[in-house]
């Protein structure tokens, strides 16, 4: 392989790295103000009780992450929140 092809393979996968661990540590943020964000533009247009469903995560680490937003989303609105499992949606491969 050529040096300029390697040189710039490289450069990629570690381009690539650091956006997944800048992705890592501000999806949490980006979540909850999403959520924030709809849950009060809800509450702006009358709506007094959200359905928020989970199962969504595949696993028990994102489903648990899913549902340490609602907890905390809970505190926070202005409007009712009713968590509702929904799993297996999917199976993972």
């Amino acid at each position: 392989m050529k040096a300029a092809v390697k040189a710039a393979l490289w450069a990629c996968r570690k381009a690539d790295g650091r956006t997944r661990r800048t992705r890592a540590k501000m999806r949490p943020r980006l979540v909850r103000s999403i959520l924030a964000s709809s849950l009060s533009l809800s509450f702006s247009a009358g709506t007094t009780l959200a359905e928020c469903k989970s199962g969504y995560g595949l696993d028990a680490a994102n489903e648990v992450k899913m549902l340490r937003v609602l907890e905390a989303a809970k505190e926070k609105a202005n409007l009712e929140i009713s968590s509702t499992f929904c799993g297996a949606h999917s199976v993972p491969k």
